[in-house]
């Protein structure tokens, strides 16, 4: 800022004239800003919504100008891809969900509905999962997944004349179908996609 005194000094009357006269620089203010996906940035009206370099001037009330430079970063949409392994067999405890996170700013942190914050949870009954994954920048997304069970097997075995049908039901196919009869009796079929197998023991 400088500061400029101007004196005139009137000889008829002794009058004495002071002009102060006060000059402000303008000031340029660097504006550094990391946005998520989808987000936008207001300066002077003036809306962003693409990363980049911006410049505005900004007028006060004294008329004095600032020249705002923002440096706009808006991150990458955080895309989950998760792989599943199901259930195996009917109430049993073995389900799991790996994910796998690209976009946004690494590393990430994660949060599961069931407590857990790693980016594999193992050990799962059937439900829905849900997750949120949060970047660097503080941007979150959030997915669900659904792990599922077979419904529980039911087999069941109908004799008629000299034949035996084995039925199944539920579970998850192909199935293996087994007999076991007297005398050491063995009868099986394997990798069969059909939900029964008959046999002619007698």
């Amino acid at each position: 800022m400088i500061i400029l005194t101007y004196n005139t000094i009137t000889q008829t009357n002794l009058k004495q004239n002071n002009l102060n006269l006060t000059i402000t620089n303008s000031s340029i203010t660097p504006n550094n800003q990391n946005l998520c996906f989808g987000s936008s940035y207001i300066v002077n009206s003036n809306t962003y919504s693409t990363s980049g370099i911006y410049i505005d001037t900004l007028t006060n009330s004294s008329g004095c100008d600032s020249i705002v430079t923002t440096n706009l970063n808006i991150g990458t949409d955080i895309n989950i891809m998760s792989n599943i392994s199901q259930v195996s067999c009917n109430g049993y405890i073995d389900g799991g969900i790996n994910i796998t996170t690209t976009g946004g700013n690494s590393p990430y942190s994660y949060l599961w509905s069931n407590g857990l914050i790693t980016n594999t949870i193992n050990n799962l009954v059937a439900g829905v999962y849900s997750v949120i994954v949060t970047d660097s920048n503080n941007c979150s997304s959030i997915d669900s997944i659904t792990i599922i069970e077979p419904i529980l097997l039911a087999p069941t075995l109908v004799s008629s004349s000299s034949t035996l049908i084995g039925n199944s039901n539920g579970g998850t196919i192909p199935y293996i179908f087994e007999f076991w009869g007297p005398n050491g009796f063995v009868a099986s079929s394997s990798n069969n996609l059909g939900t029964s197998f008959s046999i002619n023991p007698f």
